[in-house]
């Protein structure tokens, strides 16, 4: 998102800021992940959406 909202659309800096930020268990993700699929954005952020999404609530009979 970081990357659209500031107009870089080169794929290679995109993984390159997305490698910079990881830290921890999101490190060891990355690490464990087949090293094929390191330099190929869309699989890579596919991946890492379905792993560390957090599920959304709604609650039911609240008003907005």
């Amino acid at each position: 998102m970081w990357c659209s909202s500031n107009s870089i659309t080169e794929e290679y800096i995109c993984l390159y800021l997305f490698q910079c930020t990881l830290t921890r268990v999101v490190a060891k993700w990355y690490v464990d992940q087949p090293r094929e699929i390191h330099s190929i954005l869309v699989i890579l952020s596919r991946k890492f959406i379905s792993n560390f999404q957090l599920p959304l609530r709604y609650d039911t009979g609240t008003e907005s």
